[in-house]
């Protein structure tokens, strides 16, 4: 059965942080991974603010992002689901539409440490495999661990978030380094100057 890692967030947008995490679990012999779903939101019920990019533009940039590489895998299923758009809901739709895989949840330490804020806690906690990398600022207590959940310690520090490159954009800066596929940053501008798309 193939084991399969859920990353979901608003990737708005996605950047190379994201893929260096993602890429920093396949890599991990002791999870044997065989891919990463990646799962964009289409709107965080703890995030009150508007996302910068459409849902059908930040999916556009992840396709873009991991084009080529079979161990990567974008999926839209929250466009399907009703809103709010919970995990625990997600995680159900896609137990049911990738019924073939063992499915397990990549989350930052930050997230694990407000998980009561999340809905349904309680069951998501009993029925997910949580792989929990570490977030600067937010420290895990081991007692707060369950036998599902794999703290990964050594996972890389990621610094780089989507709110910065939001940020940098806006003011017209040149970020394409901080992309997956460098040629991005047109289609980004693009759409923050005009309210419009051109073609990935």
């Amino acid at each position: 059965m193939r084991r399969v890692a859920i990353l979901g967030g608003t990737f708005d947008p996605i950047h190379i942080g994201h893929l260096a995490l993602a890429n920093w679990f396949l890599l991990n012999t002791e999870l044997h991974l065989d891919q990463v779903l990646l799962v964009p939101t289409v709107q965080n019920p703890l995030k009150k603010k508007q996302s910068l990019f459409s849902f059908e533009e930040r999916v556009a940039f992840i396709q873009a992002a991991i084009q080529g590489d079979t161990r990567f895998e974008c999926s839209t299923i929250e466009a399907s689901l009703p809103s709010p758009h919970y995990t625990f809901d997600t995680l159900e739709a896609l137990h049911s539409e990738w019924h073939d895989a063992s499915l397990c949840f990549i989350m930052g330490s930050d997230s694990w440490c407000n998980i009561k804020d999340w809905y349904r806690y309680q069951e998501l906690i009993a029925g997910t495999d949580f792989l929990i990398y570490p977030r600067r600022g937010s420290v895990v207590a081991p007692e707060s661990l369950t036998p599902r959940c794999y703290l990964a310690a050594e996972a890389p520090l990621i610094e780089i978030s989507s709110t910065y490159l939001r940020d940098a954009l806006r003011k017209g800066e040149d970020v394409r380094f901080f992309l997956p596929q460098p040629n991005l940053i047109h289609e980004m501008q693009s759409i923050v100057r005009n309210g419009t798309t051109t073609t990935l």
